[in-house]
Parts: C-alpha cells; structure tokens; sequence
C-alpha cells in the first residue's frame, strides 16, 4: 500500500507513513488485504506476467525484423545485412510503449476491483520511477 499524501510504499501493519507521518486508513489496509486473498486477484496477477512475457517476445520480433534489410543485386543476388542500430531503438520504443500499457491496465483494473478512483499523478510516478 502506498501514502495518499506523499506517495510512499508502507508496509503491511503500519500505521503511520515512514516518510511524512501521514496516518493510513485502517479500513483501505483491511479491504487491500482481503482483495489480495482473492483468487481472481491472484489470477489478474499472473496474468500480467504473462502479458509481461508476450510483451517481451514481440520486442523480440520487433528487433529482429527492424535490423535486417534485404538487399538485392543483379549479379550476387539477394541477401539480408544487419543495422543492429535501428532495430535496438524500434524494440526500446516499443518495449516502454508496451510496458506502459500494461501498467495502466493493471492500475486500471485494480482500482476497479477496490472501487476507488485512482489517484493519476501518483501511478504515473510509479510508472517513470520503477523503484518508487
């Protein structure tokens, strides 16, 4: 769970917010616990690994297929060269498309099943800082 006024993880039991002192609604604490029991929730859960993973397999294909050139010539015939450069950049760009598509459904989703607005500014911080 996070602190609605700074946006600091805190952990399970706490009270408090480490971070700014802000106090945690005992009643988001218990509704968070009991979503996590669920086994839908849990099921939503590995599910986005394996989206995670399908994501990963068409950065894949997107590197391969955006490196190589087919060339053709007259007297040698065809055949394909590599530009590794090109196709690193196509698979970044489509790695952090896809990654951040896949966080906003999973927000998405899980503020649904709460029931609860989600809270924007916060999420996206979460999504630029992946260590926040």
């Amino acid at each position: 769970m996070h602190c609605e006024n700074c946006g600091n993880q805190i952990k399970d039991g706490n009270t408090f917010c480490v971070n700014c002192g802000h106090k945690a609604p005992e009643k988001s604490v218990r509704a968070l616990n009991e979503l996590e029991t669920k086994p839908w929730f849990r099921f939503l859960k590995v599910l986005y690994i394996f989206a995670f993973f399908i994501l990963l397999v068409i950065v894949y294909f997107v590197f391969d297929e955006s490196s190589k050139t087919w060339n053709y010539s007259y007297y040698s015939g065809g055949s394909y060269t590599y530009d590794y450069g090109d196709g690193i950049w196509y698979a970044f760009l489509t790695y952090l498309g896809g990654s951040a598509f896949l966080k906003l459904i999973k927000v998405s989703l899980y503020y649904v099943m709460r029931g609860r607005n989600p809270d924007w500014a916060v999420e996206f911080k979460r999504v630029l800082n992946p260590f926040y």
